[in-house]
C-alpha cells in the first residue's frame, strides 16, 4: 500500500453505523485517499466492498494469524497476574466494564490480548495516517484502538452519533463529555458572540400544540427521556445518578402531586429490570414523537442526553444532571447536587424559556467553528467544511442521496485535520 494515504474507520457491524460512515468513505476515496473500514465479521465487508470501499474484518485477520494468536494468548495461562500486554493496560481497556460490575478475569484478559494482537496486525499491514474510533470507550475494539493510537502516536479522532439526526460527530479529543466542545466554548463567549457568521441551524421555537391532551389538574408537565443505563455517557459523565430508577425516584420525590412527569423509554435500552416506580403523577409513554413531548412540556429533564440540546433548539427550558457538550455554557439549568433539586424545581425561573439569542449564538458557533450543519435527507445536500485542526466536524449521512451529489471537500478537511 506504498504511496496510498490510508485511513482506518472503525464501523462495526450495525447497519445504522455502516450507513452513516459509507458517504464519508466514498468522498474520501473520490479525493484520492484510501479509506479502509474496519468491521467485525467478514460477511459485513460486503456492504462496503459493493460500493468500492476497502474493508477489513477482525474475523479474517483471526484466521490469517491463527497460529500467532494461539501462541500469544497462552501468556495468561503462564502469567495469571498479568495486567498489561504490549504496553496496553488491561484496566484502561476494561475500565467501563469494571464500572458496570464485570470482573477482569482470565477470559476478559484473553479477549483483550486478542484485540491487541489482531488490531496490531491490521495497523501494521495498513499503516494508516489516522484512525477514526467509535466512541473510544465502548467495547474492546474501540478501547484497544484508543490505547494503541496513544502508544504509537497515531493521529486519532473519535466518532459518535451527532446531535442532529443521521450524522456522525468527530472530535480529536473524544465524544460526549470528553469532546473539545465541553471546554472551549464558554458562557462569556456566547454572550459576546457577534453573530456575524453564517447561520445554518434554525431555532425551531415551540411547536403549535396544546396541552388539551392532559387533564387540567396538572399545574406543570415535566418530560424525562430516559437514557441507556449502561451507556458510557452515564458511566463516565453522570456522577450523581447512575440508574434510571434512581433518576425517576429523585425527580418524583422533588415534585408536587400536581406536576405530571412524562417518561419516555429509550428504544435501545437492553436492561430488562430497570424497576421503574409507578405513581399517579407519572405517565410512561412512547406513543408520541420526541418533538411532541418537548413541545407540550414545561421543562425537559435529562442527565446529559442530546434530547436536551434538541429541546434547547426548540426554545424549551432544560434541566440536566450530568456533563454534556451543551452544559457549562448557561444554556440550561444544571443540578450538581441532588439535594438542590426540590428547590430548583420549585423556582419559577427554572421554567423560563432559554435566552434565544444565546442558543442561536451557540448554534452558529457549532456551525462556523465545529461545522455542525443542519439539514434533512429528503433533498440534495451540499456541505462545505471549514475545519480547523483539533476541532470538531460532523459529516451527514447521505446514503439516501446520490453520493456524487454530496460535495464534501475531503482533501481540504484532512489536510487541515492532519496536515498531510
Amino acid at each position: 500500500m506504498i504511496g496510498r494515504v490510508n485511513i482506518i474507520i472503525q464501523s462495526g457491524d450495525h447497519l445504522e453505523n455502516k450507513k452513516r460512515i459509507l458517504p464519508v468513505a466514498l468522498q474520501l476515496k473520490s479525493q484520492g485517499y484510501n479509506p479502509i473500514v474496519l468491521v467485525y465479521k467478514s460477511k459485513e465487508e460486503t456492504f462496503f466492498l459493493h460500493h468500492g470501499i476497502d474493508s477489513v474484518s477482525l474475523e479474517n485477520y483471526r484466521h490469517k494469524n491463527r497460529i500467532k494468536l494461539f501462541i500469544q494468548r497462552n501468556v495468561v495461562k503462564k502469567n495469571p497476574d498479568i495486567l498489561s500486554y504490549n504496553g496496553v493496560s488491561f484496566n484502561d481497556v476494561f475500565s467501563v466494564e469494571l464500572q458496570r460490575g464485570r470482573r477482569l478475569n482470565d477470559h476478559a484478559k484473553k479477549s483483550i490480548i486478542y484485540h491487541i494482537q489482531i488490531l496490531s496486525f491490521i495497523i501494521e499491514d495498513i499503516d494508516p495516517i489516522t484512525i477514526f474510533i467509535w466512541n473510544g470507550y465502548t467495547g474492546f475494539c474501540a478501547n484497544t484502538l484508543r490505547n494503541i493510537c496513544q502508544l504509537k502516536t497515531i493521529k486519532s479522532f473519535y466518532m459518535e452519533r451527532s446531535l442532529l439526526k443521521s450524522g456522525v460527530f468527530f472530535d480529536s479529543e473524544g465524544v460526549n463529555g470528553f469532546s473539545s466542545l465541553c471546554n472551549e466554548v464558554t458562557k462569556s463567549e456566547l454572550v459576546q458572540y457577534n453573530g456575524s457568521e453564517q447561520k445554518h441551524i434554525k431555532i425551531k421555537g415551540k411547536l403549535n400544540l396544546t396541552k388539551n391532551y392532559f387533564s387540567s389538574k396538572w399545574n406543570k408537565i415535566l418530560f424525562l427521556p430516559l437514557q441507556v443505563q449502561s451507556d458510557t455517557n452515564i458511566i463516565l459523565f453522570s456522577h450523581n445518578v447512575k440508574t434510571m430508577r434512581e433518576l425517576v425516584l429523585t425527580i418524583l420525590n422533588s415534585i408536587p402531586n400536581d406536576t405530571l412527569l412524562v417518561i419516555r423509554h429509550h428504544p435501545e435500552e437492553v436492561e430488562q429490570q430497570l424497576n421503574l416506580p409507578l405513581a399517579n403523577n407519572i405517565l410512561y409513554s412512547n406513543d408520541e414523537s420526541l418533538n411532541y413531548w418537548i413541545s407540550v412540556s414545561d421543562l425537559v429533564v435529562t442527565i446529559n442526553s442530546t434530547v436536551g440540546f434538541e429541546a434547547l433548539i426548540s426554545g424549551r427550558p432544560v434541566l440536566t444532571f450530568g456533563k454534556s457538550i451543551y452544559s457549562g455554557k448557561g444554556l440550561c439549568k444544571e443540578v450538581n447536587e441532588l439535594d438542590q433539586l426540590k428547590g430548583v424545581l420549585a423556582d419559577e425561573e427554572t421554567y423560563r424559556a432559554p435566552n434565544i439569542e444565546i442558543i442561536k449564538n451557540y448554534a452558529n458557533i457549532l456551525v462556523g467553528k465545529h461545522t455542525c450543519i443542519s439539514g434533512e435527507l429528503n433533498s440534495e445536500l451540499i456541505y462545505n467544511f471549514p475545519v480547523v485542526k483539533n476541532e470538531s466536524v460532523i459529516f451527514y449521512n447521505s446514503y439516501k442521496v446520490n453520493p456524487t451529489k454530496v460535495k464534501i471537500k475531503a482533501q481540504d478537511i484532512y489536510k487541515k485535520l492532519g496536515g498531510f
